[in-house]
């Protein structure tokens, strides 16, 4: 007996890439403020990747959980 894939019962899949690809241009961008002496800049940056890693955590765990079920 063949068993279908219901669209309903998949879950939706949340990519953490777009999030970690943000928080390592933030990091870049960091860095090249604090070469500039620019610490407001730097700061400003930094809670960016800190806010997108929290994004990327919560991604992943997001799909641990969805494949563990």
């Amino acid at each position: 007996m063949s068993q279908e894939n219901n669209v309903n019962d998949v879950a939706p899949f949340i990519d953490y890439s777009y999030f970690f690809m943000v928080a390592e241009r933030a990091m870049k961008d960091t860095q090249e403020a604090m070469i500039h002496n620019d610490y407001d800049k730097a700061l400003e940056f930094i809670t960016l990747a800190q806010v997108e890693l929290r994004l990327t955590y919560s991604a992943i765990l997001h799909q641990k959980e969805q494949h563990n079920g």
